[in-house]
């Protein structure tokens, strides 16, 4: 049983190695650079010191600079966050809602909350530290996803709970796929799928302006009344009221993806008929 744990702990460290995260850094391109005694920049090595050209080692530093020495990989990357990020949001799931099948979209709202918050539920448990900086290079300095993911969820969710409940949405569809073949749009389908995208993500910026504009007149209703609202550590808003802001900008923003904007796609004569008869 000893035996086991020792091997059980030795993996568990072995696995909260920042050089592993280091390495896999460094073979996709992303070099970490330190600053010699005389100014001059080299990339680190494997074991998190660099050395110049008479062979001195140089001091490890806290400033993590570093290059990026093959562009496809970095933004391959940096597109996979970007889908994860606010920026995925506003456009995978409202586009699946417009233009795909709305109920696929909730399900899969569904299924994506409940599994990011176990996963960040295991982080709050485990509490592992992220990976040392150095020598791990810190690529992305924003993470605080579950609100923005809850409040998505709620959104979507409560809007096609009203669309159902006012009757605007009903499951009256053929359920066998056998009996409603696959067909390509055509040109004039495409080019009404363009339309009412912009439309809708046109709305969706026009959303987030709005609700921040509101916000800003509650904070100046906040500073006025003497409460303190800004961490000056953070440079952003207490951790409670930036909760707050985020849930809530993100929920009136997917609770109008679902309902608002489909009904003004449909006073506009752009709205797509199936969407009305996706209850389920």
């Amino acid at each position: 049983m000893d035996t086991v744990k020792e091997c059980v702990k030795d993996c568990v460290d072995y696995f909260k190695d920042p050089e592993l995260v280091a390495r896999f850094q460094r073979s996709f391109g992303v070099v970490r650079y330190g600053s010699s005694d005389n100014g001059v920049t080299v990339p680190s090595l494997d074991n998190g010191e660099s050395k110049t050209s008479n062979g001195n080692a140089l001091r490890k530093s806290n400033d993590v600079n570093h290059t990026i020495t093959n562009k496809f990989w970095y933004y391959l990357f940096l597109f996979g966050t970007y889908l994860g990020d606010e920026i995925g949001y506003a456009i995978v799931i409202p586009f699946l809602i417009w233009n795909i099948d709305s109920a696929v979209a909730r399900k899969m709202v569904l299924v994506w909350a409940a599994v990011m918050y176990i996963g960040q539920s295991i982080k709050d448990i485990v509490q592992w530290p992220r990976p040392e900086c150095p020598p791990v290079v810190r690529l992305q300095t924003k993470w605080g996803d579950t609100t923005i993911i809850l409040g998505t969820f709620a959104g979507i969710l409560t809007g096609g709970w009203l669309l159902v409940t006012l009757d605007i949405q009903d499951d009256f569809r053929v359920m066998n796929p056998m009996n409603n073949p696959i067909s390509w749009p055509s040109i004039y389908d495409l080019g009404l799928i363009v339309i009412r995208s912009g439309l809708g993500y046109c709305c969706i910026v026009l959303l987030f302006l709005i609700i921040k504009y509101i916000l800003c007149i509650v904070d100046k209703i906040l500073i006025k009344s003497g409460m303190r609202i800004f961490d000056d550590a953070l440079n952003r808003h207490i951790p409670l009221l930036d909760i707050t802001y985020k849930y809530l900008t993100f929920y009136l923003v997917s609770f109008n993806i679902i309902v608002l904007i489909p009904m003004l796609q449909k006073l506009l004569s752009m709205s797509r008929q199936s969407f009305y008869h996706e209850a389920k």
